[in-house]
């Protein structure tokens, strides 16, 4: 016997035979068409039962999206000044016009109450934060340059919080503050965290869907 141990005539010279690695037919996988720029943008995809026990997959309704954004806005206003921190353009923007607003208003409304003052100056940081906010993603997108100096500036921001905070003790404040600052290094670097940060900052329109991984 010349055949070799596992030959099938049959399975051999069948023709047609189909392929269980293969697509259905009529139904081709959804791919994102690259931007102008070449990248391909990263499209979630989220499960929710069908009728019959199926399974739906796809994008969020647009009325998911804005539900999630009314839940998400007010967190982001809660951290804007850690926000303001991790961006640095968008920060001294916001904080820019922040300071002009409750000096224009000192000006003209001398007896205005501090609360009032707060108010004011953190719905002036708002203003500019959705276009200095997406400017800066793209300019981190395109200069590596500005991305360094960008993770610097964001070390040297958590290493002085830190500082500034633990005076009280200042026995152990070195090992604290280096010990924050390499944390923070592997945090920024982490795909995971960024993968969610990029998401949080998407629904609120902050970022661009288009802009790669590397401009967090």
């Amino acid at each position: 016997m010349s055949d070799p141990l596992g030959y099938n005539p049959i399975a051999q010279s069948a023709p047609g035979l189909p392929r269980h690695d293969a697509g259905l037919p009529g139904h081709a996988a959804y791919t994102p068409a690259p931007t102008s720029s070449g990248f391909t943008p990263y499209v979630p995809t989220y499960y929710a039962p069908g009728r019959g026990g199926s399974a739906v997959y796809g994008p969020p309704s647009p009325t998911a999206r804005w539900i999630a954004r009314v839940f998400a806005f007010p967190i982001w206003c809660a951290m804007l000044p850690v926000w303001g921190a991790l961006y640095p353009l968008a920060g001294v923007t916001g904080l820019a016009a922040g300071t002009a607003a409750v000096l224009l208003l000192r000006k003209f409304y001398p007896a205005t109450d501090l609360s009032l003052l707060i108010s004011v100056a953190w719905m002036a940081m708002l203003i500019p934060a959705w276009p200095v906010s997406r400017f800066e993603h793209r300019l981190a997108a395109r200069s590596k340059l500005y991305r360094y100096l960008r993770h610097i500036l964001r070390l040297a921001a958590a290493g002085s919080l830190v500082y500034y905070a633990s005076l009280t003790a200042p026995d152990n404040l070195i090992p604290i503050v280096a010990i924050v600052v390499v944390g923070m290094h592997f945090l920024l670097q982490a795909s995971g965290a960024r993968a969610i940060w990029h998401g949080f900052l998407e629904l609120l329109c902050l970022r661009s869907t288009e802009n790669p991984p590397t401009s967090s």
